[in-house]
C-alpha cells in the first residue's frame, strides 16, 4: 500500500514482526465454494486499518499483481495475492488517521511505518514471511 507521497506501509505486529496488511481466507470471503480474493482484501483493511477499499476517499486504486508461491524447498503450502493499493492520503495524513482510530480496531497491529522504496530495500527481512517484500517492490519499481 503506497501513500499519496509515495511511501509505503509497512507494519510491525503485537509479535514484533515487520509485515504489510494482510491475512488469512475467511469462510465470509468465500461465495459458495469459490474463493473471492477481493472480500478478503476488503475485510482485512477494514479490520487492520478501518477504511475501505471501495471508499474513493480511502483508496484511490488497487489491483493484483503479485502471485506468492512457495518454493520447492520451504517447509509450509501457503501461497498469497499481493495487492497494490494507492493511499488517498500522505503518509502523515494515515498515520494521524490510524492512531487516532487504533483503539477501535480489531488487529493486530502495533505500529505502522511508511518508507520510500530506498528504505524498504534496506529493512532487515531475512524472516521468510516476509523476504516476499523486497520481490515486490523490486518488482513494482523495475528502474
Amino acid at each position: 500500500m503506497k501513500s499519496t507521497d509515495n511511501k509505503y506501509l509497512v507494519i510491525k505486529n503485537i509479535y514484533d514482526k515487520t509485515n504489510i496488511i494482510g491475512g488469512v481466507a475467511d469462510i465470509q470471503d468465500f461465495d459458495e465454494e469459490s474463493f473471492i480474493p477481493e472480500k478478503c482484501l476488503e475485510r482485512e483493511i477494514k479490520e487492520e486499518l478501518g477504511i475501505s477499499l471501495k471508499n474513493p476517499k480511502d483508496i484511490k486504486k488497487y489491483d493484483s499483481k503479485y502471485l506468492r508461491i512457495p518454493g520447492k524447498n520451504e517447509n509450509y503450502y501457503t501461497c498469497g495475492i499481493l495487492y497494490t493499493a494507492e493511499l488517498n492520503y500522505t503518509s502523515e495524513q494515515f498515520k494521524k488517521y490510524f492512531y487516532k482510530t487504533k483503539e477501535k480496531l480489531d488487529n493486530e497491529i502495533k505500529e505502522i511505518y511508511f518508507y520510500t522504496k530506498d528504505e524498504v530495500l534496506n529493512l532487515n527481512l531475512d524472516d521468510i514471511d516476509i523476504k516476499y517484500l523486497r520481490d515486490f517492490i523490486k518488482a513494482e519499481n523495475p528502474d
